[in-house]
């Protein structure tokens, strides 16, 4: 299990566990949201892995990450749990 905190400006910290089992540290941000789907560009200084998500709710993303040798991730569901915004995708105006 891990931890994905983003703030208002659309950047992204992680806690999450590596192949090894060991939690790995990611920082990032997220490029690109439209729609139904989000996009995490995160590394965690060596390599950058884009995670996507598909928005299910308020509250939830059913997510994969895409490594850049091509394989991909299982897929994760990340539920919100503290405070923040009411809506995933970014307010024009």
């Amino acid at each position: 299990m891990g931890t994905f905190l983003i703030d208002a400006d659309r950047r992204v910290t992680a806690d999450a566990p590596n192949d090894g089992g060991k939690p790995a540290r990611f920082r990032g941000y997220i490029p690109q949201a439209d729609g139904g789907s989000l996009q995490f560009a995160l590394t965690d200084g060596v390599v950058v892995v884009r995670t996507h998500c598909a928005i299910l709710s308020s509250d939830f993303l059913n997510c994969q990450t895409a490594f850049p040798d091509g394989r991909r991730g299982d897929t994760f569901m990340l539920k919100r749990v503290g405070p923040g915004p009411r809506n995933l995708m970014r307010v024009s105006g």
